[in-house]
């Protein structure tokens, strides 16, 4: 079997683990909604084609290129407040990622399993602990 030639596996968490992708994918459009149909368009595109990207630097790129302004700092801390409203709850509430789990179950007693992720890293470690995945993993490690 493959897993017997690996030292550890690497997870992502959303669209890996939990189907969560499409609730972080409408809380960026609600966050951009106010400036209108096209920006949340390219905001939806930008954010399903870089998955793994932190959403601080999304934020940032959103800003810049989008709205052709640099998000303050004080900015950025409101949009990733409003953000993990908008998510975590709904992430924990998320179905697994089909097989997921029963592929956790089996290969966590054998092999060493972490999660690396673009989620800000205490956000990740509530989600993990409210979901009761802890026990899967050596570490987690987000944003």
């Amino acid at each position: 079997m493959i897993f017997t030639a690996l030292q550890a596996v690497f997870f992502d968490f959303d669209g890996v683990l939990v189907e969560s992708v499409d609730v972080k994918t409408r809380a960026f459009a609600t966050l951009y909604a106010e400036y209108g149909e096209q920006v949340v368009s390219a905001v939806t595109a930008h954010h399903l084609a870089h998955g793994g990207m932190s959403r601080f630097e999304k934020f940032r790129h959103y800003h810049t290129i989008l709205l052709g302004r640099s998000p303050t700092s004080a900015q950025m801390d409101l949009l990733a407040e409003r953000f993990s409203a908008l998510v975590e709850d709904a992430v924990v509430a998320s179905p697994w990622v089909p097989c997921a789990q029963e592929m956790l179950e089996r290969y966590a007693v054998r092999l060493p399993l972490f999660v690396i992720s673009g989620t800000p890293d205490d956000e990740l470690t509530r989600i993990i602990q409210r979901r009761g995945m802890t026990h899967y993993f050596v570490s987690t490690h987000g944003s």
